[in-house]
């Protein structure tokens, strides 16, 4: 895996497990348990992308183009956050920077052959 795409990964799982952190303190009622499974899920979904499993290309690719869409939409605000306003935005910053990193190297083809080659499982 190339040092650039691996950090990303990294920085994306990180922005996952924070998000799931932090979203107890500013969700109400079932939202609040979903929303950190989601992200805990997602992170997952990373993890398993950087052990090159198959079945996680396409799902990867997918997250990388709607999780910062979402973040767009939905910014982080005040009004939401509250004291964790700061912490929201640098989550969404770090997560928007590492998905277009990703996105990047989803859409070359060397990366594509290197990730379905023959020692991927």
């Amino acid at each position: 895996m190339h040092k650039s795409l691996s950090i990303a990964c990294i920085a994306l799982i990180g922005a996952f497990l924070g998000k799931a952190g932090i979203a107890p303190f500013y969700e109400t009622g079932v939202a609040r348990y979903l929303t950190s499974l989601l992200c805990v899920t997602m992170a997952l979904l990373v993890a398993l992308f950087m052990a090159r499993k198959r079945w996680t290309w396409r799902c990867v690719r997918w997250t990388v183009i709607v999780f910062p869409m979402l973040s767009i939409v939905f910014p982080p605000k005040a009004e939401f956050l509250g004291a964790l306003t700061l912490a929201g935005q640098a989550i969404a910053l770090i997560e928007g920077a590492s998905c277009l990193v990703i996105l990047v190297f989803l859409l070359r083809s060397d990366t594509k052959s290197w990730f379905f080659s023959i020692s991927a499982k």
